[in-house]
């Protein structure tokens, strides 16, 4: 896997409706549960900012929902909005091609309509 540095920063940068290059991050080994220092993922961000695109772009990437953060708190804790919360309860399904390529530990991510 390819080591970025300071990679929940850069995602951090991208994660207003800059979908195409979060996917490309991912697409070159980025981790996409890394936790800061304040043990928040991708995830919690896009929670926070209510951006529920970013959300179901990362639940479908992969991004687990139930990861706390260093003070307990789960993405869910962040937001009131319906969608985000439909979102998070029930995560979109992921492409048989992306869990296939992950099992097999493969650099290459393939996501759906590629």
């Amino acid at each position: 896997m390819l080591i970025l540095p300071h990679i929940f920063e850069i995602l951090n940068r991208f994660l207003r409706g800059m979908t195409s290059i979060v996917k490309l991050l991912l697409e070159k080994g980025a981790n996409i549960n890394i936790q800061n220092n304040l043990g928040r993922t991708a995830l919690h961000h896009a929670t926070s900012t209510n951006n529920a695109d970013m959300v179901e772009f990362l639940l479908k990437a992969g991004a687990k929902a139930n990861i706390k953060d260093n003070n307990g708190r789960k993405p869910s804790s962040f937001t009131e909005n319906k969608k985000i919360m439909g979102l998070l309860k029930n995560p979109p399904a992921r492409c048989l091609s992306d869990v296939i390529v992950s099992c097999l530990s493969t650099p290459t991510s393939v996501f759906c309509g590629k």
